[in-house]
């Protein structure tokens, strides 16, 4: 009886060893195809319409920083009950860091004093919420902060994978070219942006041959498929600015299934379908900017994605 004892503490001690030893994100990579919505605090008027058990992870968006301190970005209560609503839905709650504006460059990544200062404040965050993990999403060319990126990243990886918490990182190859190959290696996957093509209204917001050369940009940079998630657009344009696709099926519920309707390119269902299709085939999975933006009917973009990733 000792003797099995003693075998089976081996076995759950060489188990926690080598849990307590990955880091990186690669090397945590599950099979489980993802389902990731962002919802911006200014959508907390439909937060409730939301069908959270619909998705694997909700980034909610977003924290910003300015000033030196790190701010939540929601109301106390807002924050506090959108984590709620993802937990009783088994879905990630995870809190996404910057967005269009919302990282000011104080030159806190160049000194190691001030690298820690931004991920204590990170894992402030994440403890405080009891959130599942961080979202990075800082859209500036600044080259001092990608230049110390590595010595940020490696430290915060390691902090919250060693609590089971998720990396990840939404990317475009526009911010992104000064990154070190080898950072990538410490998130759990990256979000292609892969939307926004044109912003103008006078072409398609998010074409195909965007995903395939998002896709060709971060394999060279030694990121394979299985750790990349296909962003798709729940908005589209026309030349007098944004629309989102819940807009649209409003205005005529024959625009679901259209890429194109009164002067508006956007992501109609066949499309979405299309799209998530080649996520489940191809890559980690799918995300959407943003789950705010949806029809919450018969005619809902992420019912079109849960669909195809669960036939």
């Amino acid at each position: 009886m000792k003797k099995h004892i003693m075998i089976i503490g081996l076995m759950l001690a060489t188990l926690l060893t080598a849990c307590g030893a990955n880091t990186k994100g690669g090397d945590a990579v599950d099979s489980e195809k993802k389902i990731i919505g962002y919802l911006p605090s200014y959508r907390m008027e439909v937060a409730n319409q939301i069908d959270y058990g619909k998705m694997t992870q909700v980034n909610l968006s977003f924290a910003t920083y300015a000033s030196g301190k790190l701010s939540p970005g929601f109301e106390d209560a807002d924050l506090k009950n959108l984590v709620d609503k993802c937990h009783d839905n088994d879905c990630k709650a995870v809190i996404a860091i910057g967005g269009w504006g919302g990282f000011e460059n104080d030159g806190i990544f160049t000194s190691p004093e001030g690298r820690e200062d931004f991920n204590n404040q990170v894992m402030d965050l994440v403890e405080e919420y009891n959130l599942d993990g961080v979202d990075i999403d800082i859209e500036l060319e600044d080259a001092d902060i990608w230049e110390n990126f590595d010595a940020v990243i490696s430290d915060l990886s390691e902090r919250l994978h060693a609590q089971n918490k998720t990396l990840t990182m939404a990317v475009s190859p526009w911010f992104t070219s000064l990154i070190k190959d080898s950072t990538y290696d410490y998130f759990d996957f990256i979000g292609l942006m892969t939307y926004d093509y044109h912003m103008d209204g006078t072409g398609d917001v998010a074409p195909m041959e965007q995903i395939t050369d998002n896709v060709a940009f971060y394999e060279s940079k030694g990121v394979s498929k299985d750790r990349m998630v296909i962003g798709v657009p729940f908005y589209g344009y026309d030349t007098a600015g944004a629309k989102t696709y819940g807009e649209m099926v409003q205005k005529d519920k024959a625009n679901a299934d259209k890429d194109f309707a009164d002067g508006v390119y956007y992501n109609g269902r066949e499309t979405i379908k299309k799209k998530t299709q080649l996520a489940k085939d191809e890559y980690a999975g799918i995300m959407f900017w943003e789950a705010g933006q949806d029809s919450f009917d018969e005619y809902s973009l992420l019912t079109v994605i849960y669909d195809v990733m669960n036939e």
